[in-house]
C-alpha cells in the first residue's frame, strides 16, 4: 500500500510540474503582451520588458534555492510558491489596468524625454513583473529539492523534472499561440493560468497530507560516480558555471535569430512565432528526457557536455546552409495562393505542416542538444543532496542570466552589427570554443600534449568550415517574386539592404520597368510601378486634409516610402509629425526622394522613431488631422493598431474639430475582417464615415474617417482652397482637381456604417482577433481586393446632405456633378471586377461605355488608358 501511495504521489508530483510549466509560459506570453501594449514594441521597450522579466527569474532562483535547503519539507514551499503565483496571476489584469492608468497620468503630467521615458519603463515593468517572476524563478530549484531521494540519481531527476516542466511549457506555448488568445482573450488566458497554479497547489496539498508522517533523510551522493579532475576547486566550478551560462546565452540567442530568419519566410504572423517557440521547447524536452534515460551510461559527463556544445556549434553552421536555400524553396508561403491551388480548403493545414517541417529541420536537433545539458550539469555538480536547492538555484540562475544576456545581445547588438548570418556563425564558433576548452580541461595527464594538439586542430577545422559557409544572397532574401532559376544580373538590382533588431528592410529595383520596391521582412510595403502607385499614395495624404477646414498640425503614423507623407506636405500645414518604428524604413525612404519629393528634409516634418501606438498614448500634443497609413494586418503586432484601444487613444489626441482617417488595405482582409475593424473603429468614433482611397485592381484601399462632431463639409471653402494654383496643379496629377472629384470618394455615413457592421465583433487589445484571422486569408490580393471593393457601389450614398455653404443657385449643378462623378466611380469598380476572372475585353468594354456617359471624369479616362495598355 505504501509503495502504491509513493508511486501515486510521484505521478501527481510530475503532473504538478507539467502544469506549472504550462502556466508559466502562458504568463510570460500574456504579460509580455500587456507591457508591449503599454510601452510599445520598439527596441528599447522590448529590451526593458525582457530584462525585467529575466532579473526576477534569476533573483528568485538564487533565493528560493537556498531557502529550500533550510526547510525540512520542500513541498510546503512549492505549494506556497504556486499558490502565490496563482493569486498574483488572477490579480494581474487589474494590476495592469492600474499600471496603464499610472503610465497615462505620468505621460500627461510630465514631458518625458528619452532617458526619463526609459527610467519610467524600467520602474513600471519592475513594479509589474518583479514579484511573480521572483516567485516563478524559485519553482525549479524547489522542484528538484522536493524530488531528491536517497539515491545517486539527482542529475537524472534534474533532467527529468526539467523535461516535464518544459513539456508543459511547450504545450502551453502552442495552445496559447494557436487557440487561447484569439478564442478567450488575454485576461481570460491569465485567469486560466492562475487556475492551473491553484490546481497545482491543490495537488501538492494532497501529497503533503499523504506524506505527513514521512521524513526524508537526504544523504550525500557518492563522489565516485562523478570524478572530473579538480572538480572541487573553485576554478573548475566557476569555469564550468560560466560555460553553462554561455550555453544559456547561445540558446536564447539562437532562438531569437532562428525565429527571425524563419518568420521572414513564414510571413511574420503570430502563428509563426508560436510554431517556432513550440518546436524549440519540444526539442529541449526530447534532449533532456533522452539524456536523463541514458545518464547512467555516461561516465565522463564533462567531456559529454563539451562535445554537446561542439555538436550544437556544428549543426548551427548547417542551419546557415538550410536558411540559404529557403528563398528557393518556400516563396509560395508568402501569399498562400499557391498552397490554395494545390491543396484547396486544406491549404491552411498544408502550409502549417510545411512550416513545421522546415522549423523542425532547423531547430529540433540543436535544441535537443541544449536540452541534454541540464541532466549533464546535474550529474557533474549535484554531489550533495543537502545542498541540492542551493546548487540548482545557482546553476539555473546562471543559465537564466546567460539566456537574458543572449536574448538582448542577439536582438539588439549582434544583428545590428553583424547581421543574422554572421551572428549565427559567431555563436556557433562560441559553442565550439567552449566545448573544446572543456574537453581540454579534463584531459588525462598521459598524452595530454598530443590531445591538446588534436583539439586545437579540430577547432581550427571548424573555423575553416565556418569561413567557407556561403553568405546569404541578400537579393533573394529580400523578395519573394523570383523563381529559383531566374537570372538576376540584368533584371533586378538591390539598392538597399539592412538588418537590425526590428526588421530586415530592402529596396529593390526591377530594372526593365524602372520600378522600385520597398520591402520589410520580405513583405512589399510600397512600389513605384507604372500603375499609379505614387499618385495613389499621395492621394491618401491629400483626402483627409482637404476634408478638414484648416489643418495646421498633422500626425502620420507609418512612413513607408514617404508618399502619403508627401501628399500631406503638399498642403499648407504648419507642422507634420511622422512616426515610424523602423529606422531602416526611414533610411530606405530616402531612396524614394524623387517619388516623395524629398519630404523627409522638409523643415515642417519631424520624424519620430517610435512605436506609433505608444507615441499616440504618450504625446501631449493635439492634432487637427491624424492619418494611420497602411499596415499589414497579418503581421504580428499589427492587430493593436486596429483595436478599439488604439482608436480611443487617437480620439484623445484629436483637436476639438479634428479628424482621424485609418486607411485599410482591403486586399489583405476578408470582408468579415474588414467589417470587424470598421465596427471597432465605430465603437470609439460615433461619427464615422467610409471613403474610397485607392480603387485600383491590385491593392484597393478603404478609408475609415472618424471625428468628434457630425460630418459637415464647407463646400465653398473647399472649392476656394482647391483652386489655389500650386495646390490645384498637384491635385490634377492625382485626378483630384475639383471638389466633386474629391467628394465622389464618399461611400456612406454613420447610420449606414452601423447597418453594415451590425452583429460583428470588435477587435481589442484583450482579444486581438484580426491578428489570427488575417493570416488565414488565402486568396490572391487583387482577387480579394476587388471582391471586397465591389461590395460598395450598391451601398454608396450621396455626400450632398453633408455639404454646407452652398449658394442656392449652384446647388442643383453641384448635386448633378456629384452624382455623375459618384456614378463614374461605381462604374470603374464594376468594370474592374471582371479582371478577377481575367476578362480584359469585358472590362475594357464596360470602361468605354462609362467614358461615353461621363466624359469629364479623370479617373475613368485614366483607367481607360490603363486597361488598353495592359490588354
Amino acid at each position: 500500500m505504501a509503495r502504491y501511495r509513493a508511486q501515486s504521489g510521484s505521478r501527481l508530483f510530475f503532473v504538478a510540474i507539467f502544469l506549472s510549466g504550462t502556466s508559466s509560459i502562458i504568463y510570460q506570453l500574456i504579460w509580455t503582451r500587456y507591457l508591449h501594449h503599454l510601452f510599445g514594441v520598439s527596441v528599447h521597450a522590448v529590451a526593458t520588458v525582457l530584462t525585467c522579466y529575466m532579473l526576477g527569474l534569476v533573483a528568485g532562483s538564487l533565493f528560493f534555492g537556498r531557502l529550500a535547503d533550510r526547510l525540512k519539507r520542500g513541498h510546503r514551499l512549492f505549494l506556497s510558491l504556486e499558490a502565490s503565483i496563482g493569486i498574483y496571476g488572477a490579480c494581474s489584469p487589474f494590476l495592469y489596468t492600474a499600471l496603464a492608468d499610472l503610465n497615462a497620468w505620468l505621460a500627461s503630467s510630465f514631458e518625458m524625454g528619452g532617458e526619463l521615458r526609459i527610467t519610467v519603463r524600467i520602474a513600471l515593468s519592475l513594479l509589474f513583473l518583479i514579484i511573480p517572476t521572483f516567485l516563478m524563478g524559485g519553482t525549479f530549484p524547489v522542484m528538484v529539492k522536493c524530488h531528491a531521494r536517497m539515491t545517486a540519481g539527482i542529475g537524472k531527476d534534474m533532467g527529468s523534472i526539467y523535461a516535464v516542466n518544459t513539456l508543459g511549457a511547450a504545450i502551453g506555448a502552442f495552445v496559447t499561440g494557436f487557440y487561447l488568445i484569439q478564442t478567450i482573450g488575454l485576461n481570460q488566458s491569465v485567469y486560466m493560468a492562475a487556475g492551473l497554479n491553484l490546481l497545482v497547489a491543490g495537488f501538492l496539498l494532497i501529497m503533503r497530507k499523504q506524506r505527513e508522517e514521512e521524513d526524508y533523510k537526504e544523504v550525500p551522493l557518492s563522489r565516485a560516480q562523478v570524478n572530473p579532475p579538480s572538480s572541487g576547486s573553485r576554478r573548475f566550478v566557476w569555469f564550468f558555471g560560466s560555460a553553462f551560462a554561455i550555453s544559456g546565452l547561445t540558446s536564447l540567442s539562437y532562438e531569437v535569430l532562428w525565429t527571425r530568419s524563419l518568420t521572414y519566410f513564414f510571413r511574420d504572423t503570430v502563428y509563426d512565432f508560436a510554431l517556432v517557440l513550440t518546436v524549440f521547447l519540444f526539442g529541449i524536452v526530447l534532449g533532456s528526457y533522452a539524456c536523463s534515460r541514458l545518464l547512467h551510461r555516461i561516465h565522463r559527463p564533462v567531456e559529454a557536455f563539451g562535445m554537446v556544445q561542439v555538436a550544437i556549434g556544428l549543426y548551427s553552421l548547417v542551419t546557415l546552409l538550410i536558411i540559404h536555400k529557403l528563398p528557393y524553396a518556400i516563396n509560395h508561403l508568402q501569399t498562400m495562393s499557391t498552397l490554395y491551388m494545390q491543396y484547396g480548403d486544406g491549404y491552411w493545414l498544408a502550409g502549417l505542416f510545411i512550416k513545421l517541417g522546415y522549423t523542425v529541420l532547423i531547430v529540433l536537433i540543436p535544441t535537443s542538444l541544449f536540452g541534454s545539458t541540464y541532466p549533464l550539469i546535474g550529474k557533474i555538480f549535484l554531489q550533495n543532496a543537502d545542498q541540492v536547492g542551493k546548487q540548482v538555484g545557482l546553476l539555473n540562475s546562471l543559465n537564466t542570466l546567460g539566456s537574458a544576456i543572449g536574448a538582448l545581445l542577439s536582438g539588439f547588438v549582434f544583428v545590428s552589427l553583424l547581421g543574422l548570418h554572421n551572428s549565427i556563425k559567431t555563436l556557433a564558433l562560441l559553442n565550439c570554443c567552449i566545448g573544446f576548452m572543456l574537453c581540454v580541461l579534463v584531459l588525462p595527464k598521459k598524452g595530454r600534449s598530443r590531445m591538446k594538439a588534436v583539439v586545437a586542430a579540430s577547432f581550427i577545422s571548424v573555423i575553416v568550415v565556418a569561413a567557407v559557409v556561403p553568405r546569404w544572397d541578400h537579393l533573394r532574401m529580400s523578395i519573394s517574386f523570383l523563381e529559383p532559376d531566374q537570372a538576376l544580373e540584368q533584371s533586378v538590382r538591390l539598392l538597399y539592404y539592412n538588418e537590425n533588431s526590428m526588421d530586415m528592410v530592402s529596396v529593390v529595383e526591377v530594372v526593365p520597368y524602372e520600378q522600385k520596391f520597398l520591402t520589410t521582412n520580405r513583405l512589399y510595403t510600397q512600389n513605384t510601378s507604372n500603375m499609379g502607385q505614387t499618385e495613389d499614395h499621395r492621394r491618401l495624404g491629400h483626402i483627409p486634409l482637404l476634408l478638414h477646414p484648416d489643418p495646421k498640425n498633422v500626425l502620420v503614423v507609418g512612413l513607408g516610402a514617404g508618399m502619403t507623407l508627401s501628399g500631406v506636405g503638399e498642403q499648407d500645414v504648419g507642422r507634420i509629425d511622422a512616426v515610424e518604428i523602423s529606422k531602416n524604413v526611414v533610411n530606405a525612404a530616402r531612396l524614394f526622394e524623387e517619388e516623395n519629393n524629398g519630404i523627409l528634409d522638409d523643415p515642417r516634418v519631424r520624424i519620430h522613431i517610435d512605436d506609433g501606438r505608444n507615441f499616440v498614448r504618450s504625446t501631449r500634443d493635439a492634432y487637427d488631422v491624424i492619418i494611420s497609413d497602411i499596415y499589414f494586418p497579418m503581421s504580428s503586432g499589427s492587430g493593436s493598431l486596429y483595436s478599439t484601444d488604439y482608436y480611443r487613444a487617437v480620439r484623445e489626441r484629436l483637436a476639438p474639430d479634428g479628424l482621424f482617417v485609418q486607411w485599410l488595405p482591403i486586399h489583405q482582409l476578408s470582408f468579415a475582417d474588414m467589417k470587424m475593424i470598421i465596427r471597432s473603429f465605430r465603437e470609439e468614433f460615433p461619427n464615422t464615415s467610409l471613403w474610397y482611397g485607392m480603387i485600383g485592381d491590385s491593392a484597393p484601399v478603404l478609408g475609415v474617417m472618424g471625428m468628434n462632431h457630425p460630418l459637415a463639409v464647407d463646400y465653398g471653402q473647399l472649392d476656394s482652397r482647391m483652386k489655389q494654383p500650386v495646390l490645384h496643379e498637384r491635385l490634377q496629377e492625382m485626378n483630384l482637381s475639383t471638389p466633386s472629384l474629391l467628394l465622389s470618394h464618399f461611400i456612406m455615413g454613420s447610420e449606414s456604417v452601423d447597418e453594415l457592421v451590425c452583429g460583428y465583433p470588435v477587435n481589442t487589445d484583450n482579444k486581438p482577433i484580426i491578428e489570427y484571422t488575417a493570416p488565414r486569408l488565402h486568396n490572391r490580393s487583387y482577387q480579394t481586393g476587388l471582391a471586397n471593393i465591389s461590395q460598395f457601389p450598391d451601398r454608396t450614398e450621396s455626400v450632398f446632405p453633408y455639404l454646407t455653404n452652398i449658394r442656392p443657385e449652384e446647388a442643383a449643378q453641384i448635386q448633378s456633378h456629384l452624382t455623375d462623378h459618384t456614378e463614374a466611380k461605381k462604374s470603374i469598380i464594376r468594370a474592374l471586377t471582371p479582371l478577377v476572372e481575367g476578362q480584359w475585353e469585358l472590362s475594357f468594354g464596360q470602361i468605354n461605355e462609362a467614358v461615353q456617359q461621363y466624359r469629364d471624369n479623370e479617373d475613368l479616362l485614366y483607367w481607360q488608358r490603363e486597361i488598353a495598355r495592359r490588354q
